[in-house]
């Protein structure tokens, strides 16, 4: 897939050189595409992708063997000061972002205008085996024309993006009533476009409000996001120990199993079976929670993500 100029432009935050014992060199890609930005593989050691996708990588040959997959992606920040991102913010911030990242990286009190910081034993929640079995669902719709560089391809992305996500809102409504809460997030686009399908209440979206309604859902579902990603809310859903359905994944997740961690949909029928079947099967909805725990304390926790990096690289270099 070619790079368009306005992805590449917004870009330049996802991504991260590192040098290991001052001679392996590792680039972290956490775009959300599936693009290989190969400038960066050139210089690299190993290349550790977010959106790993196996033929866009194959296509690259040789090279390719460099690319590795990274895994799931979300925002958190440390509890504590964090000198690195202190500078980071400094450097690469502007304006009102720059200060609102400045004070998230110095561990400092900040107004609520701000926004509410997701720090990391707030990401992270001890499964609840015995919560009522009860669903979640809650996206955006994007506005496909409001990029004025986007391609027919990324509008049509966006077309499919808010058409499963209506649709799955929809039939979880139908199927399961009381038992579901969720809708679309209200933005302008959704407002005009799908008055009927916005979440009951606005401020349910707000970053603590959601985090604390995930706490209190077993189930919790999830849809692929722009440019084929997988959205940051299946991290945290793993991060809080959830019973996970999502849509097939396009991408590839270091020993992530379907069955074991997720279930997965391809149509609307799918969705509503896969979410029944957690509801009503007491023991496999546990054992998914339970998995996702284990999961995310190897593979999904910032440190252990990290971790699992740099052993490949360290282990497999002279």
């Amino acid at each position: 897939m070619a790079k368009q100029p306005w992805r590449r432009n917004r870009a330049w935050n996802a991504h991260l050189d590192a040098i290991v014992n001052g001679q392996v060199r590792c680039h972290y890609d956490t775009l959300d595409g599936p693009e290989i930005d190969e400038d960066y593989l050139s210089d690299a050691d190993y290349y550790f992708k977010r959106s790993y996708h196996l033929p866009t990588v194959s296509s690259l040959g040789e090279a390719g063997r460099r690319v590795v997959p990274l895994g799931l992606n979300y925002l958190v920040y440390p509890d504590h000061a964090d000198r690195f991102a202190i500078v980071r913010s400094i450097a690469l911030g502007h304006g009102r972002q720059r200060l609102r990242e400045l004070l998230r990286a110095a561990n400092l009190p900040h107004p609520a205008a701000l926004g509410f910081t997701p720090r990391l034993h707030s990401m992270e929640f001890t499964p609840d085996l015995w919560i009522e079995p009860r669903v979640l669902f809650i996206a955006a719709a994007w506005d496909p024309y409001s990029s004025s560089g986007a391609s027919s391809e990324d509008i049509e992305d966006k077309i499919r993006v808010n058409e499963t996500r209506a649709t799955s809102i929809r039939r979880l409504r139908r199927e399961f009533g009381s038992l579901f809460c969720g809708g679309l997030v209200h933005n302008k686009f959704a407002v005009e476009n799908y008055a009927d399908l916005l979440i009951p209440t606005a401020s349910l979206t707000s970053k603590r409000s959601y985090l604390n309604l995930v706490k209190r859902h077993a189930v919790c579902v999830a849809t692929t996001g722009l440019y084929g990603s997988i959205g940051w809310k299946f991290a945290e859903y793993v991060g809080f120990a959830r019973a996970i359905v999502s849509e097939r994944l396009q991408y590839e997740v270091p020993d992530l199993e379907r069955g074991k961690h997720y279930l997965q949909f391809d149509n609307p029928e799918q969705l509503v079976e896969s979410v029944g079947m957690l509801i009503s099967q007491h023991q496999m909805r546990r054992e998914m929670m339970e998995q996702n725990a284990a999961y995310y304390a190897t593979h999904v926790r910032p440190s252990s993500l990290i971790m699992n990096t740099l052993s490949r690289a360290l282990s497999e270099s002279p």
